[in-house]
């Protein structure tokens, strides 16, 4: 069972991610299935954003959002991901925005999520998921 409650990794405003920003290329190393699901992103001191999905893998997810989120601002995702048996596992997973883009055709920001300490639970669920 996945902590829905995991523990928020944002700094202190002195501290700095130690997480490199990847570049494009290390970004789309990994196949990615499309994933069109409600979700939630924390982020410290603000309240909760209601957003969406587009993507996900083993190393994070695609969400799209109404904010231009900085790089290296770190959030938790909350999300239900379908399991093919018709089920849903409850995602609650810590992650650092890797990048974020304006998308007129997404009518938002696209935001890319790397996962931080992917639990197994987790990740048996995302590779259930993607190889459906």
């Amino acid at each position: 069972m996945v902590n829905q409650d995991p523990q928020p990794l944002v700094p202190d405003d002195e501290e700095v991610s130690p997480f490199p920003s990847p570049s494009d290329s290390d970004r789309r190393r990994k196949e990615r299935k499309p994933l069109s699901v409600r979700a939630r992103m924390a982020l410290q001191g603000k309240p909760p954003l209601e957003i969406r999905t587009f993507d996900i893998n083993a190393g994070g997810v695609g969400v799209i959002t109404e904010v231009n989120l900085p790089v290296h601002t770190l959030c938790n995702v909350f999300f239900k991901l379908p399991q093919p048996d018709g089920t849903f596992f409850n995602v609650a997973a810590a992650g650092t925005v890797t990048h974020c883009t304006f998308s007129r055709t997404r009518m938002g920001f696209t935001v890319g999520v790397m996962f931080q300490e992917v639990p197994e639970m987790l990740l048996y669920a995302i590779n259930t998921y993607m190889k459906n």
